[in-house]
């Protein structure tokens, strides 16, 4: 069966393609991508202009580290993210990457970050718990002034304003650096809307698994070395194609 334009199959209750087109979403700047400073930081006021400046796909990938400061400022952006040179995320910080793509406007000035990251963590749930998707909407609803959750209105690389029905595929986030992810980090990363790039993963644990597969959308795991039963079971419940390697689809 396919999907959309990425071609795939149905194996095991779970829809699963080749590790091709959405891993190249992520690649080095093309036509219309915003390369990022060389900096292996940067302060929430230097991440405030980039998106500013932005025009279609943001590529960070010399970053190697990232607060939650920054990444709720990075949130912001209304399209592609590129941080695959992060080898490591702190949990709150993924926490701040769930609202990617559908914060509009500046972030408040007298934001309380610590309480929206215990909220977002809140609302992530994990273990046995269920994320609060209806929640997250209220939160969103909250942080825009009243407008929902809605994307920053920000041009794709065509100088066109309107995303359309696509505008889900446009706000995707690669995170290509991590090797491995925590249940808890897996569970704040679930919460984002769009592709989930997440290529660098190496080996994923069933809870880990079973969180993320609270994510709707596109997830891309074209990094897995191995795909134990349980891990297989577990993302057989993801709300969308899983990208996969191919040597894994041929077991």
């Amino acid at each position: 069966m396919t999907t959309g334009r990425f071609g795939g199959r149905l194996w095991c209750s779970l829809l699963v393609l080749p590790a091709l087109p959405l891993a190249a979403l992520a690649a080095a700047p093309a036509a219309g991508q915003t390369p990022g400073p060389q900096a292996a930081t940067l302060s929430p006021d230097e991440a405030d202009g980039l998106v500013e400046q932005a025009r279609g796909p943001l590529v960070l990938d010399r970053l190697s580290s990232l607060s939650p400061e920054v990444a709720l400022s990075l949130a912001r952006h209304g399209a592609g993210l590129s941080l695959d040179g992060l080898s490591a995320i702190d949990v709150d910080a993924a926490r701040a990457l769930a609202l990617h793509g559908r914060l509009g406007g500046d972030v408040p000035e007298n934001l309380d970050v610590d309480a929206l990251l215990g909220t977002l963590a809140d609302l992530a749930g994990g273990g046995d718990e269920e994320p609060d998707l209806d929640g997250l909407e209220r939160l969103l609803a909250d942080l825009n002034g009243g407008g929902g959750g809605e994307s920053p209105d920000q041009p794709g690389a065509d100088g066109d304003d309107s995303k359309g029905d696509g505008r889900e595929a446009d706000t995707w986030l690669s995170l290509g650096g991590l090797r491995s992810l925590s249940p808890e980090t897996a569970a704040a990363l679930a919460l984002h809307e769009g592709p989930l790039l997440l290529d660098g993963v190496r080996s994923l644990s069933a809870q880990a698994a079973a969180a993320l597969a609270a994510h709707s959308g596109e997830l891309s795991l074209a990094g897995l070395a191995d795909l134990p039963d349980d891990v297989r079971d577990a993302l057989a419940d993801h709300d969308g194609p899983v990208v996969l390697p191919d040597a894994l689809l041929a077991r």
